[in-house]
């Protein structure tokens, strides 16, 4: 599973389970807002949201 966190210029959240929670965090320090009927996403400053993919917990071998 993913994770997620907004990235701006200067302000950066935490690690998030889903998009959507990344999103909420970065409307919640004021860097974005949900605009129209339907919820759609705007940044009020440039910014993205950032997408990780966690570390397996097993380490791998030499040739795999």
């Amino acid at each position: 599973m993913p994770y997620y966190r907004y990235r701006t210029a200067t302000l950066h959240g935490p690690w998030r389970d889903s998009r959507l929670k990344a999103e909420c965090d970065a409307v919640a320090m004021g860097q974005a807002e949900f605009t129209g009927g339907r919820g759609d996403f705007a940044w009020k400053v440039e910014g993205e949201i950032e997408q990780q993919q966690p570390q397996s917990a097993e380490p791998k071998t030499a040739g795999e």
